[in-house]
């Protein structure tokens, strides 16, 4: 009974971040920084989606026009910069892609995209504009063509959960993409990808934890800068 009662608490807790933090281009209008450097950065923003949870925006030191979180969030005018020879496409997902939110690039183990969202958005990201023109969340119906690609190919041994980040999804939702991986027999590791332990510490909840308890062995796999 005590578990029960905690863990809305601890959902609570990890949307409250998010919801505290930037979420949107005129969130960015509190924070410190100079006329020049807000007007290049809702320009940035503006074409490449932004977001930062409380916890990492609280990292910054403001004082430091360099601080390497800041660095990595806060929108630059450099994104708007193309340069030469430089692809939509970088490191080839589209070439691989059999079915929609699915990359089978290695024989034994395939990419899956349950969501196209992320906890937070960061300027180097090599798939930020297909994030950004994409903008999808989760839903059961858009993952079944990829499920049942997996389920037709018996050699994938391990899906990888990427996106988008899984972790920014609700319980609910990893633990049915869980349940469904798990119905296919051949499979037998999970792998997730995400910056949520770095940027939003507070979404690792005992929920989390059981929604991705199952036959399946379970890695995450996580990006500390």
């Amino acid at each position: 009974m005590t578990t029960d009662l905690k863990q809305p608490a601890a959902d609570a807790a990890w949307q409250d971040d998010v919801r505290a933090g930037v979420r949107h281009v005129r969130d960015l209008a509190p924070l410190p920084l100079s006329p020049a450097e807000r007007a290049a950065a809702q320009e940035a923003a503006a074409a490449h989606k932004v977001r930062v949870p409380k916890p990492y925006l609280d990292l910054i030191d403001w004082n430091d026009p360099d601080d390497p979180i800041r660095a990595q969030v806060i929108p630059s005018p450099d994104e708007l910069v193309a340069a030469e020879g430089e692809l939509d496409d970088p490191i080839g997902d589209h070439a691989f892609s059999p079915a929609p939110r699915l990359t089978h690039r290695h024989a034994d183990r395939v990419l899956l995209f349950p969501t196209y969202q992320c906890a937070v958005y960061c300027r180097f990201c090599f798939r930020k504009e297909s994030l950004t023109s994409i903008g999808r969340g989760y839903t059961r119906e858009a993952l079944e063509p990829a499920l049942a690609y997996i389920a037709g190919h018996p050699e994938i041994r391990e899906v990888i959960l990427t996106g988008g980040d899984p972790l920014s999804l609700p319980d609910k939702a990893l633990a049915e993409i869980r349940a469904r991986l798990e119905a296919i027999p051949h499979l037998r590791l999970l792998r997730i990808h995400t910056r949520v332990p770095v940027a939003l510490p507070s979404r690792i909840t005992p929920g989390l934890v059981e929604a991705l308890q199952g036959r399946l062995m379970v890695s995450v796999v996580t990006h500390f800068n």
